[in-house]
């Protein structure tokens, strides 16, 4: 039999997921084991943001639409662009379980799978907006900017300040935030994912015992984890795009407020949440605007800097810059 790089890398695969779960440690105190979760959003919170610089590409629509309305939409979970996102989590899901099972077993994990599928997979009430880490990407103007867009510097710590803060009037529904880089490495992404099925693993035999009604509220911290990491784990062919997220965790969408609307594209009806700061005495945190490799006008600068004149910033408040990349025409 002659082994391939693929097969080499499936067999090295299944041996760095193999796990025999029959030697994990029962849980004793259950409430003790429940405070010890740490959440997903604690990580990222401890995370200093001074480093990252991150820009969101648009066309000159989008940024007129942003300056002026001094709104930021929060895309649902389930409708983002790349269709394959969320699969590609549920994927490795899939494959860190398949670790879990020995012919003992086998028969336990397989309905733990199926126990557990609908509580990880849902991705309600998760909405989100992207952003880059790459100031002048070729890919990302033709992408999101149509080329001759605009991508706009926001001040991450102030951004992050201004969420915090956000208040809509409404007590129906409460966002809790996650900003994080995008995670491309599949071999991190599969210990992170292991480490919460562990956990879910040994709750669910804990409630098999007890009572299995209290596996809902048990689970809750890596429930939402999974559902969390899925939204910031992609491929690695994707890598170029240097993609950073801001994710608003919406506690209770069905009851409908102000800030969850929807809007059409491409024929579909697509959910999102509309952060509006327009009430605000503030200026949105934007450090510098970058003009399209493929916008060539002279009056495009001149033009925006009365977009931005009318709408609050001083001259000196926002830097205008011209991408970078060179087009033949």
């Amino acid at each position: 039999m002659i082994i391939t790089e693929e097969l080499r890398a499936k067999i090295d695969e299944t041996k760095e997921l193999l796990l025999n779960v029959d030697e994990l440690e029962e849980i004793k105190d259950i409430r003790e084991f429940k405070e010890s979760l740490k959440s997903f959003q604690d990580e990222t919170d401890e995370t200093d943001w001074d480093k990252y610089n991150i820009y969101h590409y648009t066309t000159g629509d989008g940024l007129k639409s942003i300056i002026e309305n001094k709104e930021f939409w929060f895309t649902h979970s389930s409708f983002l662009n790349d269709r394959t996102e969320i699969k590609h989590t549920h994927n490795l899901i899939d494959r860190v379980l398949n670790g879990f099972s020995s012919k003992d077993n086998q028969n336990e994990i397989e309905e733990f799978k199926k126990y557990i599928d609908p509580y990880i997979k849902d991705g309600e009430g998760i909405y989100s907006a992207s952003f880059s880490l790459d100031k002048d990407s070729n890919l990302l103007w033709s992408n999101y900017a149509t080329d001759d867009g605009y991508n706009i510097e926001f001040d991450i710590n102030k951004l992050d300040s201004m969420l915090d803060k956000y208040d809509n009037g409404n007590d129906d529904v409460i966002f809790g935030k996650i900003i994080s880089p995008v995670n491309y490495d599949e071999k991190i992404q599969k210990q992170l994912l292991q480490k919460e099925l562990i956990s879910l693993y040994k709750i669910y035999k804990y409630c098999n015992v007890n009572d299995m009604k209290e596996f809902w509220e048990l689970s809750e911290t890596n429930r939402i984890n999974i559902n969390l990491q899925s939204l910031f784990f992609k491929r690695k062919e994707f890598k170029q795009e240097r993609e950073f997220r801001i994710a608003l965790i919406c506690v209770d969408d069905s009851k409908k407020a102000d800030v969850l609307k929807l809007r059409i594209k491409n024929g579909a009806c697509i959910p999102y949440a509309a952060m509006s700061f327009s009430n605000n005495k503030i200026k949105l945190p934007i450090k510098s605007i970058t003009i399209g490799p493929k916008n060539t006008l002279d009056i495009a600068e001149k033009g925006l800097r009365y977009l931005l004149k009318w709408n609050g910033f001083e001259k000196y408040d926002v830097r205008i810059k011209k991408s970078d990349i060179p087009y033949r025409y």
